[in-house]
């Protein structure tokens, strides 16, 4: 290729000549162009399609939107996250690489990085921004559980006209969202966290990378004296909304962050919860995953340790399919758009809810079980070894 291109030539067009871009590349400009708001800052009409990056709603839509009239979210802002007083400010389009990146936020949060980077490619994260993902309302949406562990406040605007209110308050029941016509998302907020806070996010899904959560956890802690002065916790996929877990947090207020402080909160925070069973996993499974990444937090933010300090919970198990061979799923064969669950949230299953509660198990759980075999366990209770981030291993 160097052999057949001048270095003072153009890329995009020599790679075009060449064969190894489509013709489309050399429209590229053009294609932009028409994207834009011919009057910035004019707001959508009626029968515009309001579209921010379009990483979950052109998966839900992907027949209709390319022909659309779209209105691109344009909000102007100096910068996509920025401290003003005694807050941490996120533009609506702000996006997820943008969090990720953040230095004010690595400096005032800690922990956004590594938890941003649990989301999606780096061209999706790209393009997902804070107000498509909110907006999106998925139950399991990762940036909105970040937020909500944060205690944010979300700001709308119509016109002239702003409101603001904590974010917690914006998801009414599932898809449902205090949002009235013509309202766009402006920026999100949170308090910017005194010394001694902590924050971690916890996630269980099939894959590490670029999928979709099973469920997904958030707490933001602030110590004093050894104390937990103050806690906020969010969870994921265990409710029709993204949700704060309120009475959980308030018990952790007052408390020694200690292993007895841990398993209660855990089995407080399965017993706030109402999941569904879906391809994801079964209401039991997921209620259980969410009191791991309970004890997760703990074991990330003060080095609890499971096992030995966390000891032997009692877990029912609902017909659980044990195979030999040490095989962990979690029941999710997406392809890790996070826009794809939308078809599968309502979808209950029976029994263990599209994959067996707790499907295969390390292959000596059960004695004598022949290679090969599959032994189903009715419901009961089995004696499970807490691990911290979703593995479950039989005593």
């Amino acid at each position: 290729l160097r052999s057949n291109v001048d270095p003072a030539e153009k890329r995009i067009p020599a790679l075009v000549r060449e064969g190894f871009l489509p013709d489309s590349f050399l429209r590229v400009g053009d294609l932009v162009a028409a994207l834009q708001d011919p009057q910035p800052g004019s707001p959508p009409t009626e029968s515009q399609v309001i579209v921010a990056g379009g990483t979950d709603l052109y998966v839900q839509r992907p027949d209709e939107l390319p022909d659309a009239d779209v209105w691109v979210m344009s909000i102007e802002t100096a910068r996509p996250i920025w401290r003003d007083g005694d807050h941490v400010y996120l533009a609506a389009s702000a996006t997820a690489e943008d969090m990720k990146r953040s230095e004010l936020l690595a400096n005032t949060v800690g922990g956004v990085e590594s938890a941003m980077r649990l989301m999606g490619s780096l061209p999706i994260r790209n393009r997902a921004t804070i107000a498509g993902n909110i907006v999106n309302a998925s139950p399991i949406g990762d940036m909105t559980i970040v937020l909500l562990a944060l205690a944010a406040e979300i700001g709308l605007v119509s016109g002239d006209d702003h409101r603001s209110f904590p974010l917690r308050e914006f998801f009414l029941a599932y898809k449902e969202l205090n949002l009235d016509d013509g309202e766009l998302v402006e920026w999100v907020r949170f308090a910017t966290p005194p010394s001694g806070s902590l924050f971690n996010f916890e996630k269980v899904s099939k894959r590490t990378h670029l999928d979709i959560a099973s469920v997904n956890s958030a707490v933001s802690l602030e110590i004093r004296d050894r104390r937990i002065h103050r806690a906020c916790l969010a969870a994921g996929g265990v409710a029709p909304i993204p949700m704060q877990l309120r009475r959980t947090a308030e018990y952790l207020c007052g408390r020694e962050p200690d292993v007895e402080t841990a398993l209660a909160a855990a089995e407080m925070a399965r017993s706030e919860v109402t999941p569904i069973s879906d391809v994801r996993g079964s209401a039991d499974y997921k209620r259980l995953l969410l009191g791991q990444l309970v004890l997760a937090h703990f074991h990330e933010l003060f080095g609890l340790e499971a096992g030995e300090r966390f000891g032997i919970l009692e877990v029912p198990v609902k017909d659980a399919v044990i195979r030999p061979g040490g095989e962990h799923d979690l029941g999710d064969d997406g392809d890790g758009i996070e826009g794809e669950e939308e078809e599968n949230e309502e979808k209950v299953a029976d029994g263990g809810g599209g994959l067996a509660a707790f499907d295969a198990f390390h292959d000596d759980l059960v004695e004598g079980l022949g290679a090969g075999e599959d032994v189903i366990v009715g419901a009961g209770a089995l004696d499970i070894d807490i691990g911290v981030h979703g593995l479950l291993t039989p005593v």
